[in-house]
């Protein structure tokens, strides 16, 4: 009798929805919004009914109106970003970002990871402003965002838990979208931001050091990282990323000399001497090398974890006193492991050994998984003893 009353209508709608009957309800709704297109009330029970009734893009229209008449709630801006992103409506999706972050600037924020995002997204919102239609930003924005949200979620998911969230990795995540845009410099800006708002000293930005290591780029890696040891050279987490850095980075000067500040800050650090013995043999410091293995053989008193980096020390030095010291001081050391047989039967036979160096290899020899080249270096040991028996048997 009287299709528009409004009240008629209203209660049509209730009775509707009670009843299971979604089609009919959003017909009372939509003939409601016709006549009163700015009632919140209706447009917020509208896009529920399309939520329940799985018409997504119903319910990013209805929200889209609400988000014009209600332009300061988050809300309605949250649930456009969630429809953009699923329709793939990528620029709006980034508008509305924009619009949201403004909006969570404006709240007290509980740690300092969001209030520093948050401070990003707005830098580069502003910049979205004057270039809109640059993809690369776009993706960086959006990327950024979702970043922010999934440390939200953890953070409530780890005070039910009590547990701490590690805001450091979130930092690792943001800067590998920088990096994936090529925006080093900001990415560095940001970094540094966070580390002066957690109060840290360069931790956040060997965050970048990391993701560029990871992209192989050693190179714009290795820069940042000695960059940032002009500002803080002590601080170790620096120096063994920059260490790892340099020797993946096939820099085996740099990776020496972060070594040795690394060995002089942590002198009980096992693991900081064993690479620096390494990389001393990459230099050509062997006797460094040897010396130094040594130290770790006594300080752990035990030879057997060090004799064979001592005796590859010794054998790439070509210094034969350092080899017959060396092969000296490791000879009580009883290892029947194949590589450090053949390292010491070689070793012999440069000091001209060939006896000692034949009992050596012959080890090697009876041994299972024993190689031509095995085979070979015992004839040229028995060959060189000048005793045709020990080198016939040597054939046989």
């Amino acid at each position: 009798e009287d299709p528009h009353d409004l009240r008629l209508l209203t209660l049509g709608a209730d009775v509707f929805l009670e009843r299971g009957m979604p089609d009919k309800a959003i017909a009372s709704l939509e003939e409601i919004l016709k006549q009163k297109p700015r009632r919140i009330s209706e447009l917020r029970k509208l896009v529920q009914v399309f939520e329940w009734n799985v018409m997504p893009r119903n319910a990013l229209d209805t929200w889209e109106k609400i988000s014009t008449i209600e332009p300061g709630k988050m809300e309605p801006l949250e649930k456009m970003v969630m429809y953009y992103r699923y329709f793939n409506m990528f620029p709006q999706e980034v508008d509305a970002i924009i619009k949201l972050n403004s909006l969570q600037g404006k709240r007290p924020f509980v740690g300092g990871f969001m209030r520093v995002l948050n401070d990003e997204i707005e830098l580069l919102g502003a910049e979205h402003a004057q270039t809109p239609d640059d993809p690369y930003l776009d993706f960086l924005l959006q990327r950024i965002f979702i970043v922010g949200e999934q440390f939200k979620a953890e953070t409530e998911l780890s005070a039910e838990s009590g547990e701490k969230v590690d805001y450091l990795q979130y930092v690792l995540y943001v800067l590998e979208y920088f990096v994936a845009v090529d925006r080093i410099e900001d990415g560095y800006e940001y970094a540094a931001r966070m580390d002066k708002q957690a109060g840290l000293d360069v931790e956040s930005r060997v965050q970048l050091v990391k993701v560029l290591g990871w992209s192989e780029d050693y190179d714009r890696a290795l820069e940042v990282a000695q960059r940032l040891l002009k500002i803080s050279p002590d601080n170790i987490v620096l120096l063994t990323e920059t260490a790892w850095m340099a020797r993946v980075a096939d820099r085996p000067d740099l990776a020496q000399i972060v070594l040795e500040k690394l060995v002089q800050i942590e002198p009980d650090n096992n693991v900081h001497q064993q690479a620096l013995g390494d990389v001393y043999m990459q230099t050509g410091n062997h006797r460094k090398a040897v010396n130094l293995f040594r130290r770790l053989a006594e300080r752990v008193g035990s030879w057997l974890m060090y004799a064979h980096d001592m005796l590859r020390a010794a054998l790439f030095s070509e210094d034969r006193s350092l080899m017959a010291e060396v092969v000296e001081e490791t000879k009580g050391v009883d290892i029947s492991e194949p590589d450090y047989l053949r390292t010491r039967g070689e070793l012999l036979l440069t000091l001209e050994r060939p006896r000692e160096a034949y009992d050596i290899l012959r080890k090697v020899v009876d041994s299972p998984g024993a190689t031509l080249a095995d085979y070979q270096s015992l004839i040229d040991a028995a060959a060189t003893s000048a005793d045709n028996k020990l080198l016939a048997d040597a054939v046989e």
